[in-house]
C-alpha cells in the first residue's frame, strides 16, 4: 500500500476510535442520568450530545495541552524532540487545544459585551395603531461585565413606547444601586413594567429592586395598560417554582386588545395559548448560552426545554417571543453563537 493511502487509512481509523471514545461513554451516561427534572426539560438526545460535547473538549483540552508540552519541550531540549509521524500528531492536538482556548476566551470575554439589538415585526389582533415594544431580560447584574449602562444607553436609542424588564436582575447584592441606575435612566413613552425572575424570587426578594426607577413592579394578575390609542391587557406573574398556570395565567379579563402575558420562563405556553393569550413573553433561557452548528442550542433550562428556546414561534393562535437576554450567571459566564440580546417588538394591527 502506497505511503499516502496507509496514512489515510491511519486517519480513518484514528478519527473512529476517537469519535467511539466519546460516543459510547456519552451513550451509557445518558441512559444512566435523568433525563429531566421539574424544573428542567431534556430528552435523551439532548442530554447524549451535551454529554458527547462536554468529553470531547474534555479530552481535546487534555490531549491538545499535553501535545503542546511534548512539542515545547523538544523545541527546547533537541534530544526529547518527537519523532516525525509523532510530531505530526502532536502538532494536530496542539492546534485543536489552541482552537478551543481561543473559543473559550471568545466566549468568556468578547461575546458577552457584543450586544444586539434586534427587531421582530409581531401583528397582533385589537391593536388601533403600531407600538414599540422593547423587551430585555436576565441581566443577572455582574462586575465582571458592567454592562448595564450600556443596555440602559441601546434601549433609550430604540425609542421605547413600552419597556418591559422579564427578571433576573443581579447576579450578587452589591450590584442593586448600578442595576437600579440603569432601570432610572431608561426611557419610555407610555410605561415601563418589570417582573422577577427566579433569581429575584430566590436570593433578591428582601431587595428593592424596582422602587424609584420608573418601573412598576408587577407581582401578578391582569391590567389595561393605555398606549396611545392602543388598549393592552397585560397579565403577569412573579417566578413560581412549583407548576402553576392556574395561578400565574388566571382568568384572561374581556376586552378589545391584545392579551400580553409576562413570565420569566417559557413554563406557560400550552396553557397561555389554551387561555386565550395572544402574545407570551419571556426569557430565561439565556438562548442555550452556547449554541452548535447544526444542532441549535447545547442545554436549556425551562420546563419547555429547547422546543422554546430563542426567538419568535406559534403555538396554536398564540404568538411566542423568547429572548436570549443580556447576562449570564456567575457559574457559567460564557456565551457562544448567542448574543446577549435587547429585542424591539414592533407590534403591528393584525389584519382581519
Amino acid at each position: 500500500m502506497a505511503a499516502p493511502a496507509k496514512r489515510y487509512a491511519r486517519t480513518v481509523v484514528l478519527a473512529a476510535v476517537a469519535i467511539l471514545g466519546v460516543a459510547v461513554p456519552a451513550f451509557f451516561l445518558a441512559r444512566a442520568l435523568p433525563a429531566s427534572t421539574e424544573r428542567i426539560r431534556i430528552s435523551f438526545s439532548e442530554l447524549f450530545v451535551l454529554l458527547a460535547v462536554f468529553l470531547a473538549f474534555t479530552i481535546g483540552m487534555g490531549m491538545g495541552m499535553g501535545s503542546a508540552i511534548r512539542l515545547l519541550r523538544g523545541t527546547l531540549r533537541p534530544n526529547l524532540r518527537l519523532a516525525a509521524r509523532k510530531a505530526r500528531l502532536a502538532r494536530i492536538w496542539a492546534g485543536i487545544f489552541v482552537l478551543l482556548v481561543g473559543l473559550v476566551l471568545y466566549a468568556r470575554y468578547l461575546e458577552p459585551h457584543w450586544i444586539a439589538v434586534r427587531e421582530q415585526p409581531v401583528p397582533l389582533p385589537g391593536l388601533r395603531e403600531p407600538l414599540r415594544l422593547v423587551i430585555f431580560s436576565d441581566l443577572h447584574s455582574d462586575n465582571r461585565f458592567d454592562l448595564d449602562a450600556t443596555v440602559a444607553e441601546r434601549i433609550n436609542q430604540q425609542n421605547p413606547d413600552v419597556l418591559l424588564f422579564l427578571g433576573d436582575s443581579l447576579n450578587s447584592p452589591d450590584r442593586a444601586l448600578a442595576f437600579r441606575a440603569a432601570l432610572s435612566s431608561m426611557h419610555a413613552r407610555y410605561a415601563k413594567l418589570a417582573i422577577r425572575g427566579n433569581w429575584d424570587t430566590w436570593f433578591w426578594d428582601d431587595i428593592d429592586l424596582f422602587g424609584g426607577t420608573g418601573f412598576v413592579e408587577i407581582n401578578e394578575g391582569w391590567r389595561e395598560i393605555h398606549a396611545g390609542s392602543n388598549t393592552l391587557r397585560l397579565g403577569a406573574h412573579a417566578f413560581l417554582d412549583d407548576n402553576r398556570p392556574d395561578v400565574a395565567i388566571g382568568q384572561v379579563p374581556p376586552g378589545d386588545g391584545p392579551a400580553i402575558f409576562l413570565y420569566h420562563a417559557n413554563d406557560y405556553v400550552h396553557a397561555a395559548a389554551q387561555a386565550g393569550v395572544d402574545l407570551y413573553l419571556c426569557g430565561d433561557t439565556h438562548g442555550g448560552q452556547i449554541q452548535l452548528p447544526f444542532w441549535g442550542a447545547l442545554f436549556s433550562v425551562g420546563r419547555l426545554g429547547r422546543d422554546f428556546v430563542r426567538g419568535s414561534y406559534r403555538e396554536g393562535p398564540t404568538r411566542v417571543h423568547v429572548t436570549p437576554g443580556v447576562g449570564v450567571e456567575r457559574s457559567l459566564p460564557l456565551r457562544l453563537g448567542v448574543r446577549p440580546e435587547i429585542t424591539t417588538l414592533l407590534l403591528t394591527p393584525q389584519a382581519g
